[in-house]
């Protein structure tokens, strides 16, 4: 067993507790919804790193470390909002259209219809293209 194994997990479960912690401080304020989804990018980021550095599998290790990486490519976007939600006091979804635009493109780009669709562009090599909407 690594040494880093304890502290990591330790830290994976003091994010999850504090967003879950202001999050239920207030469950309809837009911040505190954010900061909720926030932390769990970051636990998500960081169990992508745990597993990469833990596992003997050369296999495991790369899928945790795109998904490391994933969680990367969304952590700015999340905080993005984080900071529309505080700095406009938007009280929901509906009043931030530009927030709204994000999370749905963020939706979109990572649904796994979506991946399904990429994977099967590259194991075709491109060439059997469908224009979906």
């Amino acid at each position: 067993m690594n040494g880093g194994i304890i502290p990591s997990v330790a830290a994976l479960l003091v994010q999850v507790a504090l967003g879950l912690a202001v999050f239920l401080a207030n469950r309809r304020r837009l911040a505190n919804q954010c900061f909720l989804l926030l932390s769990l990018t970051i636990d998500l980021w960081l169990a992508g790193l745990l597993l990469a550095f833990t596992t003997s599998s050369s296999t495991v290790a790369q899928l945790a470390i795109r998904q490391a990486s994933v969680a990367g490519v969304l952590y700015p976007w999340v905080l993005n909002l984080l900071r529309l939600s505080v700095r406009h006091q938007l009280r929901g979804w509906r009043d931030s259209k530009r927030g709204h635009h994000q999370l749905r493109c963020i939706g979109r780009t990572f649904s796994p219809r979506q991946q399904l669709r990429n994977f099967h562009q590259q194991r075709d090599g491109g060439g059997n293209q469908r224009r979906n909407n």
